[in-house]
């Protein structure tokens, strides 16, 4: 759906169609339970390529990009910030 809407869009009607950000693993209090145990993050970290459950801040700095003058041109897109576990 967000690519078809911003297909839709044009220089003159311009549409802030965000761009999704798709999370993998984050540390946050929300996710903690999968993590709170080095066992469980040996398990978690073994199935993410980067071998790196990501932080919060890795969300946020796309967040910003795409907030950014420098995101200007990233338009419908679906991005996710996994680690490379949906690559």
């Amino acid at each position: 759906m967000t690519s078809a809407a911003a297909t839709r869009s044009s220089p003159e009607r311009p549409a802030a169609w965000d761009c999704p950000i798709n999370p993998g693993p984050v540390r946050t209090a929300f996710s903690r339970s999968l993590w709170d145990s080095e066992e469980k993050t040996g398990k978690l970290e073994a199935i993410i390529p980067m071998r790196r459950i990501g932080e919060a801040d890795d969300v946020a700095g796309l967040a910003l990009l795409l907030a950014s003058p420098a995101g200007r041109c990233i338009h419908g897109q679906n991005i996710s910030v996994d680690s490379g576990l949906t690559a």
